[in-house]
């Protein structure tokens, strides 16, 4: 017998409501699109590994460095989806880097 549209409908939300698994580094399981770390905190950290807000901008999405300096000032509090998964992307592939790179500097 095949699975009815309840049943699908009842997985559906047994899955939307599950608790997500936390994560080290930003508190929820990886690939989630609502990540909890805010763009200002995101932008701070990429600045203070020596990243411009252009070099920010233009990778991102945002039309000016302006909307970038926004966002980490605290004028701005948020961004659109596209914005926030670059950033994300962005702020994780720059952090890996420079982990690495003071690992590889201790060893």
């Amino acid at each position: 017998m095949g699975s009815t549209f309840a049943d699908a409908k009842t997985e559906v939300k047994q899955i939307l409501h599950t608790p997500r698994k936390k994560d080290s580094q930003h508190g929820f399981a990886s690939g989630v699109c609502s990540d909890p770390m805010k763009p200002q905190q995101m932008i701070t950290e990429l600045t203070a590994a020596k990243v411009k807000l252009r070099e920010i901008a233009a990778e991102c999405g945002f039309s000016t460095p302006s909307m970038v300096h926004d966002l980490k000032t605290g004028r701005r509090t948020n961004c659109s989806y596209d914005q926030g998964t670059k950033l994300a992307g962005m702020h994780r592939r720059v952090m890996r880097r420079v982990k690495a790179a003071a690992e590889a500097q201790s060893a």
